[in-house]
């Protein structure tokens, strides 16, 4: 029972090291204003498939009850790529090109 207690704070301290914060992500932003068309992108394409994904079942009227679920997995894809992108700069210094 220690080892998975010790484990999961390990994996828990490793989550955490990867989250990039207001902070970061706002330095972010303002050194590559482009990542926010990147964060559009990603709303649209979870909107789109989850009102397509609605429509095809005929129950576009819940749509407002489960609005929230594609912006979460949208922010998440979008922290995702902050971290990799502040990763990247951190490797190769300022020059980089992003990887997109």
């Amino acid at each position: 029972m220690t080892t998975f207690r010790r484990g999961l704070r390990q994996w828990l301290r490793d989550d955490l090291e990867k989250m990039v914060g207001f902070g970061g992500a706002a330095r972010l932003i303002r050194r590559e204003p482009r990542l926010l068309w990147l964060f559009a992108l990603y709303l649209a394409a979870t909107f789109g498939v989850t009102v397509i994904g609605f429509a095809l079942v005929g129950r576009l009227d819940v749509f407002g009850n489960w609005a929230f679920v594609p912006a979460f997995v949208a922010a998440g894809m979008f922290g995702q790529k902050l971290y990799q992108r502040r990763e990247a700069i951190r490797r190769y210094g300022y020059n980089t090109p992003s990887a997109h």
